[in-house]
């Protein structure tokens, strides 16, 4: 008999994922909210992976590389190098995938998950377009501009003078 089964101790299980998260990000400085909300869906030290397409993914990885986890950029990113990527992480040591919408499409991100059956989770920012893909079926999104990566190039907000 094993030793768990003999002392009654509960083996560990992971928690399996129901579906999307619903996390509301209170409005501040951009480079606040994604390390936040990445800090609390991945353990410290996660390998993610980002599909750098355009400046705001190389700064999403940026952002994730300064809060502490393991980056892989992945540049000109096709669904063919996405899962062949994804394929070769055998022992799913990929905890997420980073992507811009408006940079790279979550649906291609998505079609490449599915297909290697990996369970990385899908963060998103839809900041830029205000509205996740409904079919890419993200796990995190951010989609206020305000707290998002569009912040960033809409730059500094200025008030009119009454």
């Amino acid at each position: 008999m094993h030793i768990r089964q003999t002392h009654g101790v509960p083996t560990q299980q992971t928690p399996k994922r129901s579906g999307p998260c619903a996390l509301h990000v209170v409005p501040g400085q951009t480079p606040c909210a994604w390390p936040a909300a990445l800090a609390q869906t991945l353990p410290r030290g996660a390998q993610i992976l980002v599909p750098a397409t355009g400046s705001l993914s190389d700064l999403f990885a940026d952002i994730a590389d300064h809060a502490g986890f393991t980056v892989t950029r992945l540049e000109t990113p096709t669904e063919a190098r996405l899962a062949h990527h994804l394929g070769a992480d055998r022992f799913g040591t990929i905890a997420a995938v980073l992507a811009v919408q408006g940079e790279t499409d979550p649906v291609l991100i998505r079609r490449a998950l599915d297909a290697t059956f990996h369970d990385a989770r899908l963060c998103l920012d839809a900041s830029l377009t205000g509205q996740a893909d409904g079919f890419a079926h993200p796990d995190l999104v951010i989609t206020d501009p305000a707290a998002g990566l569009a912040r960033l190039v809409a730059g500094p907000t200025t008030h009119a003078a009454r």
